[in-house]
Parts: structure tokens; C-alpha cells; sequence
């Protein structure tokens, strides 16, 4: 998630002393192969996405877990599904409103919908101090 929000390069990473993970190129099975019924297989399979052509990998653990969901192979990329999950939850969305007590403007996700907001540090200083 840090390389879709915050996207770095390998010369900016190896500056910082960040480990940097490059992807084994392999030969993958183009995506109009990918059997609909799960294979046997004791080693890790090696496919192309159906949307980007973006080549994954399936490992023999991922297999045995959809065998005991009874679940079809993935046809896209792992960040593929989870931004599809992403996109059908929606998403949260940040809102500049006004404190009430001092006017300053405040991020909240509290849209201004005849809300009474308060900065953190007013609210704590009216009911902890």
C-alpha cells in the first residue's frame, strides 16, 4: 500500500536504506489460459492479469486456501482485486469545515451538514481539563 500512495524509486529507496523488492520475471500463462477448475500443482503457477497484463504469481498455499473455499483462480493481480474491493466500498472523503468555537478550518471526514465540530484540542480542553 505504501508504493500505491506514497510511490518511490529504487534509487530514492536504496538513498534512504529502504529494502527494495524486485518481481523474478518468469514465463507466464497468458490470461485466456487460466483453467476455470484448480490444478494440482506442487509448485507456484505464474500468470497474466486479464486487465493489465501485469504478470502474478499463484503460490501452492494460495491454491490449497482456494481448495478449501472451493474458490476459481484469480485472473488479475492481487493489487487489481483489492482496488476493485476498494472501488466497491467507496472510499472516505475529507471535508474542510469550520470549528465552531474558534473559525479555524479543521480535516474531518464529517461532512458540514449542520455538524457542530470542534478542533481536538477545544473539545479536550471543554470536557477533560
Amino acid at each position: 500500500l505504501g508504493q500505491r500512495y506514497f510511490p518511490n524509486s529504487r534509487q530514492n529507496a536504496e538513498d534512504y536504506n529502504i529494502y527494495w523488492y524486485e518481481k523474478a520475471v518468469r514465463d507466464p500463462v497468458s490470461s485466456e489460459e487460466i483453467p476455470d477448475v484448480l490444478p494440482d500443482a506442487d509448485q507456484t503457477l505464474c500468470y497474466k492479469s486479464i486487465f493489465s497484463g501485469e504478470v502474478f504469481n499463484i503460490t501452492k498455499k494460495e491454491l490449497e486456501m482456494l481448495s478449501s473455499f472451493n474458490a476459481p483462480l484469480p485472473h488479475t493481480t492481487y493489487n487489481e482485486r483489492l482496488e476493485a474491493r476498494a472501488a466497491s466500498m467507496g472510499s472516505v472523503a475529507m471535508h474542510e469545515v469550520k470549528c465552531a468555537k474558534t473559525g479555524q478550518i479543521v480535516d474531518t471526514t464529517i461532512p458540514d451538514d449542520n455538524c457542530v465540530i470542534w478542533e481536538r484540542g477545544e473539545y479536550e480542553k471543554e470536557f477533560f481539563s
